[in-house]
């Protein structure tokens, strides 16, 4: 029956989900690896300052429910809802809450997307101007940006927050983006060339977007969890990571993220294990939690020969009360293998590109070309 038939293609999806969740159940015994919810900063005359919140508490929950990393507190803050937030803080060794009314702002999320989010007027340790990570082969790289250099000033405004950093340098209108920066307290300028993207925004037209290639230094620490609590965010992740992994492809199909931005294969996956295996097991398997959740969303995809083709197919054979004919079918099969070899070929090229080998290439070409 095609029932039964439908039961065995899903299998593979779902073991994959299986493994997905019980990777992040153990993830969080163990000690989810989040950025840290400490506050750094408050914003002048903003919500939380207003409320009586401190530099140096440490938020613990929203509404009730339990924080583990400052990316999670953003996540739940997401939305236009303007009633207060319960917002619990660890000051010391006691314990306070507060109701605070947020303001309502449009700022950029995780995926560079505009969204309405519910701002308390706090910053984190990883929203200060300090570079934490370079990108090889990048422009901030190439330019001779370093790992601890603080960010003062880009294209003469004056920058006190990775926020600022993030719009003076994507929205930037120049060709060249002028960076400021102190290095052992000497004032230091740097003339770079970003890589531009092209994006679609919420009316659909296309915006460039620049980036230089690096990340700001971040504090981190293990968020640990009880069996029944581990059980529950386990299941919360995963359906975080499913639908980012859809909305990812969703603005990727309508170009307002860049592929190269989002796409990595085999080479990305090795290089992204390689460094969770040097952090510990708990950040070893956050990364297989991942994996494996984006195989079973990526298997699903209607497309032959992908276990959502098959599916696919099965449920117009249930639709028709017979398969379709065999030609049809063929045709069907070839098409879709054309696609994946195509989009596989795609991602391998963004692999190569990004560890600098398609540059070499091209380096290579162009001497033998003269």
């Amino acid at each position: 029956p095609v029932g039964h038939r439908a039961l065995v293609v899903l299998n593979g999806p779902v073991v994959n989900f299986v493994l997905a969740y019980v990777s992040f159940v153990f993830v969080f015994l163990i000690g989810y690896p989040g950025l840290s919810t400490r506050i750094v900063s408050l914003d002048q005359n903003g919500p939380a300052l207003q409320a009586g919140l401190q530099i140096g508490d440490k938020v613990t929950s929203l509404n009730g429910r339990v924080i583990y990393g400052w990316n999670h507190l953003e996540l739940m803050l997401e939305g236009n809802k303007d009633e207060p937030v319960q917002v619990t803080v660890f000051r010391g060794d006691d314990k306070k809450s507060f109701n605070i009314v947020p303001n309502i702002v449009n700022q950029m999320n995780f995926l560079g997307q505009k969204v309405d989010t519910r701002d308390l007027g706090i910053n984190a340790a990883y929203t200060t101007n300090i570079v934490g990570e370079v990108l090889k082969g990048e422009p901030a790289d190439q330019a001779g940006i370093l790992k601890g250099d603080k960010i003062v000033g880009i294209n003469g405004v004056q920058i006190d927050d990775w926020k600022a950093i993030n719009e003076n340098i994507s929205q930037a209108k120049t060709d060249m983006i002028e960076v400021k920066l102190l290095r052992n307290n000497a004032e230091i300028i740097k003339n770079i060339q970003p890589k531009v993207f092209k994006v679609k925004n919420r009316q659909g037209k296309h915006e460039d977007r620049k980036k230089i290639g690096i990340a700001p230094l971040m504090e981190t620490e293990k968020f640990r969890f009880n069996v029944f609590d581990s059980i529950v965010n386990a299941y919360d992740k995963l359906w975080e990571v499913t639908v980012m992994t859809y909305k990812s492809v969703y603005y990727m199909i309508t170009g307002s993220l860049s592929a190269k931005e989002s796409v990595g294969g085999p080479v990305l996956i090795f290089n992204v294990v390689k460094s969770a295996a040097h952090e510990g097991i708990a950040d070893l398997l956050l990364v297989l939690g991942v994996v494996s959740a984006s195989l079973a969303i990526f298997n699903l995809f209607p497309v032959i020969p992908l276990d959502g083709g098959h599916l696919l197919l099965l449920g117009i054979e249930k639709i028709r009360g017979r398969p379709l004919p065999e030609k049809v079918e063929d045709y069907i099969n070839r098409i879709g293998l054309v696609l994946i070899i195509m989009l596989a070929l795609f991602i391998f090229y963004i692999d190569f590109e990004r560890i600098g080998l398609i540059g070499h290439i091209q380096k290579l070409f162009s001497i033998f070309g003269k």
